[in-house]
């Protein structure tokens, strides 16, 4: 009967011992897991809202196109480029709403009678763009970018541009909208300019500038890709 309490004793000891070492382990775990979380969360892309720089007849051109379409509830913010073809191509940044915003590019075409319809809907995934390492006319596919219209950055974004592109050689930028924003150790934003190449004769074309300003202020261009735009309009 000794031996068998004694047994007994040691069975319960276990089983508790491993009872509080599965909820302690699962408490520990938890806890550096919301550490975790928030540490990621420090360091998200956040896509930021952009302003409407449509004329009136350019946002009419889009609502009509759009109407009864799959993108029927997107924000049109500015005309990248057009296409002269039988008729106009437009090539419209737009914003879906909503908790998770995002980019687009639509393809509106106008026939010669007014007529507009949606052509294309392509997705503008920032962490994976489609970039060209080349600046010509030609991997723009008859396409001509747009004169930015006058765009306006929020005042810390504008700021920041401002004194990044003060030191940056070989393309003259014009701010389009700004994409997103990160917090990494001061700012990271991500801007869609219109580039001018400054040698060889000016070429225009798209570029998506990454732009870091530390906690003093102190802003610079880290990144600035030439944005592939036929892949975005096909």
């Amino acid at each position: 009967m000794k031996a068998t309490k004694r047994i007994s004793a040691c069975l319960v000891s276990g089983v508790l011992a491993l009872t509080l070492c599965v909820y302690g382990c699962g408490t520990v775990v938890d806890t550096a897991s919301e550490k975790e979380q928030a540490t990621e969360r420090t360091d998200v892309q956040e896509i930021c809202e952009a302003p409407n720089y449509l004329t009136d007849e350019e946002q009419a051109i889009f609502d009509a196109a759009v109407k009864g379409t799959e993108a029927k509830n997107l924000k049109p913010t500015a005309v990248l480029a057009t296409q002269v073809v039988a008729g106009l191509n437009y090539a419209f940044l737009c914003q879906s709403a909503g908790a998770n915003p995002a980019w687009h590019i639509a393809v509106v075409y106008q026939d010669p009678q007014g007529a507009s319809t949606l052509s294309t809907l392509n997705d503008v995934d920032l962490d994976a763009l489609q970039v060209s390492d080349q600046s010509s006319e030609r991997m723009m596919g008859a396409w001509v970018v747009c004169e930015p219209a006058t765009a306006s950055l929020p005042q810390e974004a504008a700021t920041a541009f401002s004194n990044a592109v003060v030191d940056y050689e070989g393309v003259e930028l014009s701010p389009i909208a700004l994409l997103s924003t990160q917090t990494d150790g001061g700012t990271n934003y991500r801007v869609l300019c219109v580039g001018s190449t400054i040698a060889d004769g000016p070429v225009r074309g798209l570029y998506v500038v990454g732009i870091h300003e530390d906690s003093d202020g102190h802003a610079e261009i880290t990144s600035a890709e030439q944005l592939a735009l036929t892949a975005y309009v096909g």
